[in-house]
């Protein structure tokens, strides 16, 4: 017999997620050390697809300076912002976060009643996440994706 493919596109709603977003704001008096940092993030499961984040980082030497962190399907960049003053914060997009929050949250010593989980179908419209999702440069374009490129 003959095999029939078809396709079907679908109608995506632009207004809401389609992945969880995994959001903390851990503090002002938050930091953390880089090889813990780079531990974590090399460490991240399966499930989650980008993280980006602006975070306190201590050097062994002990100094620390704010490293903007992205992080894409396993591949880390790290660049040192000697500009940014804000709060440290962080963002993971992912599948299944709201049962990974824990120990996502752990791996980098960042209280856990300072992140929420934005599930799948959430209306993105007007929900702030505690921090602008434009702040970290074209992330929200990336928000409302079905593939992650």
């Amino acid at each position: 017999g003959e095999l029939e493919v078809s396709s079907q596109v679908q109608n995506i709603d632009h207004h809401k997620l389609e992945v969880d977003l995994l959001q903390a704001t851990p503090g002002e008096d938050y930091t953390v050390e880089r090889a813990v940092l780079e531990k974590a993030l090399k460490n991240l499961p399966d499930e989650v697809y980008r993280g980006k984040g602006l975070l306190p980082v201590k050097d062994p030497s002990g100094e620390t300076s704010t490293v903007l962190f992205n992080y894409v399907a396993g591949r880390v960049t790290q660049e040192v912002m000697t500009n940014y003053k804000g709060p440290p914060k962080l963002i993971f997009m992912g599948e299944d976060l709201e049962w990974l929050k824990d120990r996502i949250l752990k791996s980098l010593g960042i209280p856990l009643d300072t992140a929420r989980v934005h599930d799948r179908g959430e209306d993105r419209v007007g929900t702030a996440l505690g921090f602008k999702l434009q702040g970290f440069g074209g992330f929200s374009r990336s928000c409302h994706i079905a593939k992650v490129d």
